[in-house]
């Protein structure tokens, strides 16, 4: 078990490690909390293979600087937070994701992989704050997992609050948001290339 509680962590540009907050991969039963991240290059955190995550009660914002000399994405793919890899397991609360600092590409928060991984994956996102401006697209993109549950959480932007992307997520429960000042609070669609849709999703309250 490894925990990263009560830090803050900021200024990291390290080509070297890319410019993540936090890295991990190939650990488990990792606890980060309490914990501030900012002004990174990339990630503020990127956490791959990685199951039983709880993250909760940390603020990050102020990510995926490298946009700024690298619009074009080869090299300014940040997020939030990334789950990639094998990622079963995750509880993520009382966190603020904040991308208003003018960065574009991807999302506050990505659940991805490659296909077969965490297909069957599941977690909960509760009691968290989500902000976007214009250039990001998605505040949280689920693209693998069964069975993942959204509730209580508060998405502030003008872009889309959650979008369930293809037929590697399904059976998802997203109740009890506010979506205040998004293009579209709940997206349901296909994912590149044109695989989809995402399957009894449920939407409520």
């Amino acid at each position: 078990f490894n925990t990263v509680n009560n830090c803050h962590l900021y200024n990291a540009h390290n080509t070297n490690n890319a410019g993540f907050g936090i890295y991990s991969f190939y650990n488990s039963d990792l606890t980060i909390l309490n914990t501030e991240i900012h002004n990174v290059g990339v990630d503020g955190m990127y956490l791959r293979y990685t199951p039983n995550i709880e993250i909760g009660f940390c603020n990050i914002y102020d990510v995926n600087r490298r946009y700024f000399v690298n619009p074009n994405q080869t090299y300014s793919s940040g997020d939030c937070l990334q789950l990639d890899g094998y990622w079963d397991g995750f509880y993520i609360h009382h966190t603020t994701f904040d991308r208003t600092n003018g960065c574009g590409n991807k999302f506050d928060v990505i659940f991805a992989s490659s296909v077969g991984l965490s297909n069957n994956a599941t977690g909960i996102v509760e009691y968290c704050t989500f902000r976007t401006d214009a250039m990001v697209s998605t505040a949280l993109h689920i693209e693998m997992g069964n069975g993942i549950i959204v509730r209580y959480n508060t998405f502030e932007g003008i872009t889309q609050g959650i979008r369930l992307a293809g037929a590697y997520t399904r059976n998802n429960l997203i109740h009890n948001n506010i979506f205040s000042d998004c293009t579209n609070g709940v997206v349901v669609g296909y994912t590149y290339p044109s695989v989809g849709p995402a399957i009894n999703t449920k939407v409520l309250n």
